[in-house]
C-alpha cells in the first residue's frame, strides 16, 4: 500500500513497528515529488511522531482485531501487602504523647 492511501485509523507496519493513522496531510510542492507528512501512534508504546515519506513509498497494511477485556480480581490486587514502615518522627510523638 502506497503512504498517500493511508487515511486517519489505518494501521500499519513500517520499519518493524506498528503505527495507527492519527492524520496526514498531502504536499505537492513545485517539480518535487509529494510528500506524505503522518502523524501516528505507536502502537506498542503509545508514543505520537510525524513521520515524513516521499509518495512512492509502500507501507504494510494491517488489520487488528480489538477485544474488550476485563480484569480478574485476582489478578487486579495484590494477595499480600508489604508492612507498612513508620517514620521515627511519628514514633518519637507516639511515645511522648501518651
Amino acid at each position: 500500500m502506497n503512504v498517500t492511501e493511508l487515511r486517519p485509523g489505518n494501521y500499519f507496519e513500517d520499519e518493524n513497528c506498528l503505527y495507527q493513522v492519527i492524520d496526514i496531510l498531502l504536499n505537492k510542492t513545485a517539480m518535487r515529488k509529494m510528500v506524505a507528512k503522518v502523524k501516528v501512534r505507536n502502537i506498542r508504546t503509545g508514543a505520537v511522531i510525524e513521520l515524513a515519506r516521499n509518495s512512492g513509498y509502500d507501507v504494510e497494511p494491517v488489520s487488528i482485531n480489538k477485544k474488550n477485556m476485563a480484569a480478574l480480581p485476582s489478578l487486579a490486587r495484590p494477595q499480600s501487602r508489604p508492612p507498612k514502615m513508620e517514620s521515627p518522627k511519628s514514633s518519637f510523638l507516639q511515645s511522648h504523647i501518651r
